[in-house]
């Protein structure tokens, strides 16, 4: 073989595999820009339906706060039925126990840090055709953290049925257990429940 051919050789075999390395890097980049996710599609939330609640045990009596209002986004697999993406976002200044003189002091308690609370879904696993262990993070207080908690999910002719309760401790966001005349207490582990109607939009 002249000696002289080997470097054209070589050249050409670099440039072939450069040029298919080239080839491959492009797939990648546009297999990466498409949506998988394309089936999940927004969902139209009745504001009339969502109901958030928190219910705490006190020293003399127990109270529960109702959120007049919340702001609730979902993104959701009409197909499967299940929610892919979720967005709950309330103002302190919206929850209200039926007691003016509690509801003025809790606001001061509830935000030094921060005016509102926001919920952001991370997944949602699901243990049976209709129920699902939801994961997110929760934002309170300054402080991040993240919660799982069962959701139940029941589809009809009507919409999308979302319901679910969970538990926690707010001293978990840096919130300090409320007290008062150094007697009453206000249990810092409380519950929420939550419900709305849901469909997948027009």
């Amino acid at each position: 073989m002249n000696p002289i051919s080997r470097p054209v050789h070589s050249r050409f075999t670099t440039t072939c595999y450069s040029l298919a390395m080239i080839h491959r890097l492009l797939l990648i980049a546009c297999l990466a820009l498409i949506p998988f996710g394309a089936a999940a599609t927004p969902l139209a939330v009745d504001p009339a339906s969502v109901k958030i609640e928190v219910a705490a045990k006190a020293t003399m009596h127990d109270f529960t706060g109702k959120l007049a209002t919340a702001s609730v986004t979902l993104d959701g697999d009409a197909a499967a039925g299940t929610i892919s993406a979720a967005t709950v976002r309330f103002a302190w200044t919206d929850l209200k126990t039926g007691d003016t003189s509690r509801d003025k002091e809790m606001l001061a308690w509830a935000t030094a840090k921060s005016p509102e609370g926001v919920f952001l879904l991370i997944r949602l696993t699901p243990t049976t055709p209709t129920t699902f262990t939801a994961t997110g993070s929760l934002a309170l207080n300054g402080q991040t953290r993240e919660i799982s908690f069962p959701v139940t999910i029941a589809k009809s002719p009507a919409g999308w049925a979302v319901s679910g309760e969970t538990t926690f401790d707010h001293r978990d966001w840096g919130l300090p257990k409320i007290r008062k005349f150094g007697m009453l207490t206000v249990n810092p582990v409380v519950t929420i429940r939550f419900s709305l109607t849901a469909k997948p939009e027009a």
